[in-house]
Order: structure tokens, then C-alpha cells, then sequence
């Protein structure tokens, strides 16, 4: 799967998805980190909507994306919205071109279920922090209480987007980024509501992968339907749950 060129077709959309640009959710963010100045990079930032968050609020801010599209949706929408504080940096977060200590913060949203080595992302991140630097991570999480039930969300997850890796657990996120060095100040839950037909527009996602998804939702049993909570309405019309767990961590001052 070339996820350069899967993203950078889809970039507008994700510019314009409620769930990344929820207002509320992301002014959440901010209260948890109360950002102050300093130079922040956003990982893997897609169209930009953590960037923009954080921009009011600080003296810089690297949005750093593989996705050449990505990039020029998120700094045009920047521009439209007179953020003058704003770069970029094309590249995989999985290897910085930055020196260590170079960001007073990071921030990864709603991006980490398509890395193949999460370790190694978070001993980049940690790397490219300043002693003492904050980290907000944010992504959609697995099955803490069934192996075979989040083996199954990440087929479901796959069928939509083939550059899906994994649902990590949030106990793994937690356990990986103290192994990394990061002291966890703070790890909470979240949960939204998808409508199926947004969530497979999104991605452009055609037959026959639509049909199973729908299908999946119908016939999900026990620890799967629990998290998905699959719904549909009087018009036949499917929605589920995603959930995701948030961390704000910090490097140590040495």
C-alpha cells in the first residue's frame, strides 16, 4: 500500500472530518497541556487540526507529515485561518531529520495505528524533546480483555484502509512510553460514535469491502460487539464505536 499517495487523495476530507477537527475535543487537549511558548512539533499531522490548536498558544509550530498533499491542505487551511507561526518538515516520524532536543513539545494524534514499530517512533519523539518536554499522544486503541476480539477490529479496521497496522492496547502505549524514558502524568479514555457510511467515504472505501464492513457490524458477537456497539437506525444506516486512550507524558530533565 503506497500511504503517500492514499492520503494525499484523500487530504480534503480529512481537512473536513468532524472527528479530527472537533473543536471541543481539541481545546481538551490544550487544558491538558496548557502549552507556553516554545517550538512544538505535530507528528504525523495529517490536515493539521492539532497544529492549528496549539499554534494560538506558542512561538512555533512544525507540522511534520510523509504526505506531501497533507502538508499543503494543513498549511493553506493555516493560512486561511491567519496562523503566521506554522512549518513544515516532510518526513516519517519514525526517523526525525531534526537534532535531539530541538521541540519544547509534541503532539501525535489518531496517527499510531498505522506504525509498524511504535517503540521506535516513541524513542524518536523522546529524542527530539527538550529535557523536560511535554508529549501528547492520541490514538484508537484495542481489546485489552480479548487477543482473538482485536485481531478481528484490526481486520475490520483493514478492510477499510489496507495501510491499517494495529490497534494497539492502551496498556501498551502506557508500558512503552515508560520504557522509553517518558514519565505518564496523565492516560484517559475516549470513545466516538462513527456512522459507517462517513467512516468508509472517508477513504473512498468501494464493494465488495463496504458490504463487509456492514457485515461485520451485523454478526459481531461478544467482546467485539461490546467495543463496537454496533447500532443501526430506522434507515438502515450503521454506526459504531472507535475508542482511543490519551496520554500527556514528559521527558525527564536529564
Amino acid at each position: 500500500m503506497d500511504v503517500v499517495q492514499q492520503f494525499g487523495r484523500e487530504a480534503e476530507k480529512y481537512l473536513a472530518s468532524p472527528t479530527h477537527g472537533d473543536q471541543a475535543e481539541l481545546s481538551d487537549f490544550m487544558k491538558l497541556v496548557q502549552p507556553h511558548g516554545g517550538h512544538i512539533i505535530d507528528l504525523a499531522t495529517g490536515a493539521g487540526h492539532c497544529a492549528f490548536a496549539v499554534a494560538p498558544f506558542v512561538d512555533r509550530v512544525t507540522l511534520c507529515d510523509v504526505t506531501p498533499r497533507m502538508l499543503e491542505v494543513a498549511m493553506a487551511e493555516g493560512e486561511r485561518r491567519g496562523l503566521t507561526n506554522l512549518e513544515v518538515l516532510q518526513a516519517d516520524c519514525h526517523d526525525l531529520p531534526v537534532p535531539a532536543a530541538s521541540f519544547d513539545g509534541a503532539i501525535c494524534r489518531l496517527a499510531a495505528h498505522h506504525f509498524l514499530q511504535p517503540w521506535t517512533f516513541l524513542a524518536e519523539v523522546h529524542r527530539v524533546l527538550k529535557p523536560g518536554g511535554w508529549f501528547l499522544f492520541v490514538d484508537t486503541v484495542g481489546i485489552e480483555e480479548d487477543v482473538l476480539a482485536s485481531k478481528a477490529l484490526d481486520q475490520y479496521e483493514t478492510i477499510r484502509d489496507p495501510s491499517h497496522v494495529c490497534d494497539y492496547l492502551a496498556s501498551q502505549w502506557r508500558e512503552w512510553c515508560e520504557q522509553t524514558g517518558f514519565a505518564v502524568e496523565h492516560q484517559s479514555s475516549l470513545h466516538h460514535r462513527y456512522p459507517l457510511t462517513t467512516w468508509l467515504d472517508r477513504m473512498s472505501v468501494q464493494e465488495p469491502q463496504r458490504s463487509e464492513c456492514t457485515e461485520i457490524l451485523r454478526a459481531a458477537t461478544g467482546a467485539l460487539k461490546s467495543y463496537l456497539s454496533p447500532e443501526c437506525d430506522e434507515n438502515g444506516e450503521w454506526s459504531f464505536l472507535l475508542h482511543q486512550t490519551v496520554i500527556v507524558a514528559r521527558r525527564g530533565e536529564q
